[in-house]
């Protein structure tokens, strides 16, 4: 029984400390409120009473009070009437959810038991007190365990010791630093524990240093791939396109001192670096490839194909009820491209959706609203065109071809099933039809005399074999009857009693 009532305090307590997080209080307008409205920033405990994470419950005032008192000492406190709760570090008051940076770890390759905020909190708790443990949210949009997290510390002195004491990535993680300190069996088993798991773990600090290096390389490589692309296309591009700074020859002064015998004869050794200039290349530098393309035969329509955008994912060629060939509609994808019948109807489409912005609630909305929804974008249309619809063609000729080879593979398959079909049933049944005919000796064929009948054919064996079934019917239906009158018969025989 106490077990019991200890475990729910327990399960009470952090329930009230989930709802009193730097998180907790960006997302919950009612917390913020009662704060703000607060003089000394406390807060009732019956305000958690209608929190989904405590209503649970059904705790009492009382009940709430006690867990907060045994299990929140390093995050909560209660006020002299233990009936109003605080927190005692002061709440970020940030839009972020990744808040107090120089208080949190980024902690990776995490795995089973350690898999929840709670298994978690007791592993890093073994170097201090751990004030929250979060999952960050993933690009859609779930906060689910994927092996890493966030740990949030009571202290940021914290922070460093628990990188050093876990992080394996890193030849300074090791116990020795902690010789001198005085609760050094603690940090021992918490190092045993950090040999077993081989964690990678940073200051989040140091995590958000990486994170912005990774971006602006993303953004380096972004820029380079859309100069690229505006050359393709004969789009001039506003960014100057980048040349690598060309580096030093160290052995130029070998050449010089060979004489000029010697660099004729080395410089007729390298290969020629000048390469032919291309069909794109030696056109002129403002015509573009849909110039070059339009000087060719096309084999295709030009300006019929719309690339649409920010469609909600999972939507159907049904839903979108247009008068149009879908090019290419992947599942559970925001994009897909739009072959109408005429650039004239290409271009009305876009001009439309260019003039009314409309966003797609969800992916059976067939009708979007020109309100602006703050977590969705409308929907962008655009004209493909250049390199980029070249492609498109070029992927819908493969489609046809992989299609035509597919049908006909499967054409053969069925004629081959059938001619198998037809050969068992044109194969003889009888044993000798199995023995070659070299080895059967056929009787010779003598002449019909007179007096022989002629030979039937195959339609009076049909009508005689007929009626002969027909006999043999009648025959065994009159045995059937005689045999039941003589049964009959025997059945209503009386014997005279002596």
């Amino acid at each position: 029984m106490q077990n019991s009532t200890h475990d729910r305090l327990q399960a009470v307590a952090a329930s009230i400390d989930a709802c009193m997080t730097d998180e907790a209080y960006n997302n919950d307008h009612s917390l913020r409120a009662l704060i703000s409205m607060s003089e000394d920033a406390y807060i009732p405990l019956d305000f958690f009473q209608t929190k989904p994470p405590v209503a649970v419950y059904s705790a009492s005032i009382e009940e709430m009070a006690e867990a907060v008192s045994k299990y929140c000492t390093y995050t909560l406190e209660l006020d002299d009437s233990k009936t109003r709760v605080s927190r005692l570090k002061p709440f970020e008051q940030s839009s972020r959810k990744d808040a107090l940076t120089p208080w949190s770890i980024y902690v990776e390759n995490l795995k089973p038991p350690y898999h929840t905020p709670e298994k978690i909190k007791e592993l890093f708790e073994t170097i201090d007190p751990v004030h929250h443990v979060y999952f960050p949210e993933t690009l859609f949009g779930d906060q689910n365990f994927h092996g890493f997290c966030f740990v949030e510390f009571q202290e940021p002195q914290s922070v460093h010791k628990a990188v050093r004491v876990f992080d394996r990535f890193s030849p300074k993680s090791q116990i020795s630093s902690y010789a001198k300190d005085k609760d050094k069996a603690k940090y021992v088993e918490a190092n045993t524990i950090a040999n077993q798991l081989h964690l990678r773990v940073m200051t989040k600090i140091d995590w958000e240093k990486l994170k912005d290096k990774y971006s602006a390389q993303q953004q380096g490589l972004r820029q380079q791939l859309q100069v690229l692309w505006d050359e393709l296309n004969g789009v001039s591009s506003a960014t100057p396109k980048r040349t690598p700074p060309s580096k030093p020859d160290h052995t130029a002064f070998i050449t010089d001192i060979r004489g000029p015998k010697l660099q004729q004869k080395q410089a007729s050794k390298q290969p020629s670096t000048t390469k032919q200039p291309t069909p794109l290349q030696s056109s002129t530098p403002n015509q573009g490839v849909s110039e070059i393309a339009a000087e060719k035969s096309l084999p295709y329509d030009q300006g019929v194909v719309v690339h649409v955008d920010k469609i909600q994912p999972r939507t159907n060629k049904t839903v979108l009820k247009i008068s149009y060939v879908l090019g290419s509609l992947t599942w559970n994808c925001a994009k897909c491209d739009v072959r109408l019948s005429s650039p004239e109807d290409a271009q009305k489409l876009v001009s439309f959706f260019n003039d009314n912005e409309i966003t797609q609630l969800k992916a059976d909305d067939t009708i979007g609203t020109k309100e602006k929804i703050e977590a969705l974008e409308p929907l962008k249309l655009r004209i493909l065109a250049g390199k980029e619809e070249e492609i498109y063609w070029e992927t819908q000729e493969r489609k046809q071809v992989r299609y035509s080879e597919v049908r006909q593979t499967r054409a053969s398959k069925r004629l081959q099933g059938d001619q198998v079909v037809n050969a068992k049933e044109d194969t003889p049944t009888s044993v000798d039809s199995e023995i070659p005919s070299k080895a059967v000796k056929q009787p010779k064929k003598r002449a019909r005399t007179s007096d022989e009948p002629k030979p039937l054919d195959d339609q009076t064996l049909m009508q005689s074999s007929g009626e002969q079934e027909a006999k043999t019917k009648t025959a065994s239906k009159k045995a059937k009857k005689s045999q039941g009158s003589k049964k009959s018969k025997n059945q209503h025989v009386h014997f005279p009693q002596d």
